[in-house]
């Protein structure tokens, strides 16, 4: 199943053909958010250049002198999957999503965006990961 998210940051938006995976119940350790796992190219181009320099500066391993107004937004998550068992994704805590699925809107508060730094498919038919707890599947 497919549906469309919808990321707004600083009154940018953009929307993201993602994939419902039912494997994806990734939350933010520290607050219990959940995780929606999007193409770091995807966003890129609404996303504030310091935000962008922070999260390169944290996937690189450097965390000394993030002190930005953008360093509160920025979550580390941690991950299983079948290539890392103990793998580490770098977040963006946004206020709102809208999740469009078997036409219906739906907005959702206080999610975390983890950034995927390499392509997700080589088709390029999604550019992100949908966990089912996001969706009224039932309806």
């Amino acid at each position: 199943m497919m549906c469309i998210v919808e990321v707004e940051i600083n009154n940018k938006k953009k929307r993201i053909k993602t994939l419902v995976d039912s494997g994806n119940m990734l939350k933010d350790p520290i607050n219990g958010y959940p995780v929606i796992v999007v193409e770091e190219n995807a966003i890129e181009d609404i996303l504030p250049k310091d935000l962008i320099k922070a999260v390169k500066a944290i996937q690189g391993g450097e965390t000394s002198g993030l002190e930005n107004e953008f360093i509160s937004k920025i979550r580390l998550i941690p991950f299983a999957s079948l290539g890392k068992q103990n793998g580490m994704l770098v977040g963006i805590k946004v206020e709102k999503i809208k999740i469009i699925f078997k036409e219906k809107e739906e907005y959702i508060n206080n999610v975390i965006v983890g950034l995927y730094n390499s392509k997700m498919t080589k088709e390029n038919s999604y550019n992100g990961l949908v966990g089912l707890d996001l969706l009224n599947v039932n309806d």
